[in-house]
C-alpha cells in the first residue's frame, strides 16, 4: 500500500519535514489511515522523535491536552518538563486526612504551548489518531485541531487522523485519502501477481469499489491471477471466506472456539478450550496477529497481550460456530474465578484490577440471558461454580456495584439466604448467628422497595447468658476501668433490646442505653434531633436528584463505552481506566457545583453543629465542626465556608478545653484535636 500512495506519503512526509507544516489525513472508515499514518511514522522516525495518542470515546477536549502535555514533557529535556507545582498541603484529623494540591489553573493547553515554545531538544511529532472521536460537532473538533495547532512551537508538529475532513486552517495541510482509482488498484495488485490483462484489473477494481482492504484480503487469499474471478454476488462475503480458508486447520479450529470473545488473550482462551497450552495459544494468537485476523490493542494488568478479532471476520466465525453461549459461560465462569481472587487474596489495587473482569462477565452475562439479564441469572451462573463463603459472599458484593450496578440491592437480598446458611453452618452458637442474619436481614430492607422493617422487627429468641462473653466489644478497647463498664452496660442493653427472652426487653433497657448517653454529655432525644435537622437540611437542598443525575449519567455513559468497545479496537482494561478517569471527572463536577457551590454542606456543618452545640458535652460540636474544618481547608481553603465553621470550631474547642477541667479522666482531649488540625489559632499549652 505504501507504493500505491507514495505520492501523497511524500507530499505529507514533505510538509512535515521541509515545510514545517501539521498535517491532516482524513478520510471514510477503513480507508487505510491508520496504516497511512504508520508508513509516515516510519519516514518521520530517523529525524523526529514521533509519540502517539489515540483518541477513545467520550475522551474529552481537556483530556486530550492533559495527554498531549503529558507526552511532550516525557520527551522534553529535563530542564524544561515544567511540572504542576505544589501550592498547598493539608493535615487530617480522627482518620480523616487531605494532601497536596496541584496548581492547574492554567489550561493545560497553554503549559503546552509554553513548554514547546522554544524546543531545545529532537525535534518532535505528536500524532493523534481518530480525532474525530473527540466530539460528534465536526467543527468543534475543527477547532480543536486548529487550537492545538496553533501553540506548538516550530520544532514540535502535529499530525492528526481523522474521518473529519475540510480543514480550514492555514498551518494544517490537509491529506484526503479516497478508495483506490482503476490505475492505483492496478498497482497495487501487480505488486502481488505482476502484469495484469486490463479486463481482470477493470473487474477486480468494480467488484471491491477500489476498497484498500479488501484488496488487501483478497491478494493475501489468492495464489494466482486466475483465482481473482469472483462472484456477482456477495462479493465481500466471498473475500473473507477465502481468507479464513487460507488458514492452518489449528488456526481455524482455535478460532471457531474463541470467537464469541469479545478480547483474546491467553489466560482466557485457556479457560474456555482445554486443546492448547498457555504457550501454544500464544503463539496462535501471534501468528494471527501478523495476518490481520486479530489485532493487538493492550496488555492485561499481568503483561500479558490482549488481541480482538477483526470486526470483518468476527461475525462470519461467530456464524459459523455451534454453540457459542457455552463458550460464553465458560468465560463468564472463568471470570468470575479471576474477581474471586483479586478480591479475596490480591493486593492494593485488587478492586481496580478486577474491574474488567466484572466488564467481561456483565458482557457474556448479557450473550447468555440477554440485555434484561439481572441478579437472578448472575447468581445462577454463581451458583454453577466452585464458589464457597467466604469468597462467594465478597464475590457477590462486589459484582453488585461493579456488574449490576441497578440491580445491586436485588442481587444481596437474593443471597441473603446462601448467606444465612453460611453463618448457621460455621458459627457455633445459634443466637449468636441469628442476631447476626436479622441485623443483616433490617440492612438490606432500608434500600429495598418495600417497607423497611424496623429494629423493633428483630426478634431473637434467647438471652444474654446464650451469648458468648468475648462478643462484649470493649476489652481490646484502651480505657480506664470506669469507662469499660460504662460501654459494656450499654452493649448488654442494646443487645437485650433484640432478645425475645430478656424482661422488660423495649422500655427499660431503651431508658438504660439514654442513660448512658446522658453520663457523656448528651441526650438520647438531641441526637434524634441532630439526625432530623441533617436529614431536613439535606432534603432541602438539590443533592439527591442531582447525585440521582450524576449516577444516571455515569452509568449510561459507561454503558455507551462498554456496548462501544466489543465492536472497536477498545479493550476492557481501556475501557476501566476511561471509567476511572470519566467517574474522578463527573465527581468533581458534582462535588463543586453541588457540594462547594451550593453551600449545603456549610448548611449542614452549621445546622448540625447548632443542635449539638445543646449538649453538655462540648466534644460532639467540637468533632463535628472538625471535620468540617479539614473539608473546607482542603478544598476551599479562601472560602467563606472554611472561616466560618474553623471559627465554629475554634469556640467549640475552647469550651472543651474549660469543661475537661471538670472531668477526671476524658476520653478525648481538646489538645489532641487541636495538635490534629495543626491551626495557629488553635495552639494550646
Amino acid at each position: 500500500m505504501a507504493r500505491v500512495r507514495a505520492e501523497a506519503l511524500n507530499r505529507a512526509y514533505s510538509k512535515i519535514s521541509n515545510d514545517g507544516k501539521n498535517i491532516h489525513i482524513s478520510g471514510e472508515p477503513g480507508i487505510g489511515k491508520s496504516e497511512f499514518l504508520q508508513h509516515l511514522v516510519d519516514d518521520l522516525s530517523d529525524e523526529f522523535n514521533v509519540l502517539q495518542k489515540d483518541v477513545r470515546v467520550h475522551h474529552t477536549t481537556e483530556k486530550l491536552e492533559r495527554d498531549l502535555l503529558h507526552l511532550a514533557r516525557s520527551a522534553a529535556p529535563e530542564r524544561h518538563a515544567k511540572r504542576n507545582e505544589l501550592v498547598s498541603v493539608s493535615g487530617g484529623v480522627a482518620g480523616i486526612s487531605g494532601g497536596g494540591t496541584v496548581d492547574d489553573r492554567v489550561r493545560d493547553l497553554y503549559k503546552l504551548g509554553d513548554l514547546t515554545s522554544n524546543w531545545s531538544g529532537e525535534p518532535l511529532v505528536l500524532c493523534i489518531d481518530d480525532i474525530h472521536k473527540i466530539d460528534e460537532d465536526e467543527k468543534v473538533v475543527r477547532d480543536v485541531i486548529g487550537e492545538i495547532s496553533s501553540v506548538l512551537g516550530d520544532n514540535v508538529h502535529l499530525v492528526t487522523v481523522g474521518q473529519i475532513s475540510g480543514i480550514q486552517d492555514k498551518e494544517v495541510e490537509e491529506i484526503h485519502l479516497n478508495l483506490f482509482t482503476i490505475a492505483e488498484t492496478e498497482v497495487f495488485l501487480e505488486e502481488e501477481f505482476g502484469q495484469l490483462e486490463e479486463e481482470t484489473v477493470s473487474s477486480v477494481h468494480s467488484a471491491v469499489d477500489g476498497h484498500p482492504l479488501y484488496l488487501s484480503l483478497l491478494t493475501e487469499s489468492t495464489d494466482d491471477e486466475e483465482d481473482l474471478v469472483l462472484p456477482e454476488d456477495e462479493v465481500f462475503d466471498s473475500i473473507e471466506e477465502n481468507y479464513i480458508d487460507g488458514l492452518s486447520p489449528e488456526e481455524y479450529r482455535f478460532l471457531r472456539q474463541v470467537a464469541p470473545l469479545p478480547e483474546l488473550d491467553e489466560k482466557t482462551c485457556s479457560g474456555v478450550t482445554e486443546d492448547w497450552s498457555s504457550v501454544e495459544i500464544d503463539r496462535l494468537l501471534r501468528g494471527l496477529n501478523r495476518r490481520t485476523i486479530v489485532q493487538e490493542v493492550n496488555r492485561t494488568d499481568e503483561g500479558h497481550k490482549i488481541y480482538k478479532i477483526h470486526e470483518v471476520f468476527r461475525d462470519l466465525l461467530i456464524r459459523k460456530h455451534r454453540n457459542e453461549k457455552e463458550v460464553c459461560r465458560q468465560a463468564l465462569h472463568h471470570h468470575l474465578e479471576e474477581i474471586s481472587y483479586h478480591v479475596t487474596e490480591g493486593g492494593e489495587d485488587s478492586l481496580l484490577e478486577s474491574l474488567p473482569h466484572s466488564f467481561y462477565v456483565k458482557h457474556h452475562l448479557g450473550a447468555i440471558y440477554g440485555e434484561d439479564a439481572g441478579a437472578d441469572e448472575l447468581l445462577e451462573e454463581i451458583n454453577q461454580i466452585d464458589l464457597e463463603y467466604p469468597h462467594r459472599g465478597f464475590v457477590v458484593v462486589y459484582s453488585g456495584f461493579s456488574v449490576l450496578p441497578k440491580d445491586v440491592v436485588d442481587l444481596w437480598q437474593e443471597e441473603l439466604p446462601y448467606f444465612q446458611d453460611w453463618v448457621f453452618e460455621n458459627t457455633e452458637n445459634e443466637v449468636q448467628a441469628e442476631l447476626v442474619c436479622r441485623i443483616v436481614e433490617w440492612g438490606l430492607s432500608q434500600f429495598g422497595d418495600e417497607d423497611p422493617m424496623e429494629l423493633s422487627d428483630i426478634n431473637v429468641e434467647g438471652s444474654l447468658d446464650d451469648i458468648p462473653e468475648r462478643e462484649q466489644p470493649v476489652q481490646d478497647m484502651e480505657l480506664s476501668d470506669q469507662h469499660a463498664k460504662r460501654m459494656r452496660t450499654a452493649w448488654i442493653n442494646i443487645l437485650s433490646f433484640f432478645l425475645t427472652e430478656e424482661p422488660y426487653r423495649s422500655k427499660t433497657h431503651r431508658e438504660q442505653v439514654g442513660k448512658t448517653f446522658e453520663t457523656y454529655g448528651i441526650s438520647e432525644e438531641l441526637i434524634f434531633e441532630f439526625r432530623d435537622r441533617c436529614k431536613s437540611t439535606l432534603s432541602d437542598s438539590d443533592l439527591g436528584d442531582e447525585f440521582e443525575d450524576f449516577l444516571e449519567g455515569f452509568v449510561t455513559s459507561m454503558g455507551e463505552e462498554f456496548e462501544g468497545s466489543t465492536k472497536s479496537s477498545i479493550d476492557f482494561y481501556e475501557v476501566r481506566d476511561q471509567a476511572m478517569e470519566m467517574g474522578r471527572e463527573m465527581f468533581d463536577n458534582l462535588h463543586h457545583q453541588v457540594l462547594l457551590n451550593s453551600g449545603v454542606l456549610a448548611d449542614v456543618a452549621e445546622e448540625g453543629g447548632e443542635v449539638l452545640e445543646k449538649a453538655e458535652n462540648p466534644v460532639f460540636a467540637m468533632f463535628w465542626y472538625s471535620l468540617f474544618t479539614v473539608y473546607f481547608r482542603n478544598t476551599t481553603p479562601d472560602s467563606e465556608d472554611f472561616t466560618r465553621v474553623k471559627e465554629l470550631y475554634l469556640e467549640q474547642l475552647e469550651k472543651r478545653r474549660e469543661y475537661e477541667e471538670q472531668v477526671e479522666d476524658p476520653i478525648i482531649r481538646a489538645k489532641d484535636s487541636a495538635e490534629s488540625l495543626a491551626l495557629e489559632e488553635a495552639e494550646m499549652d
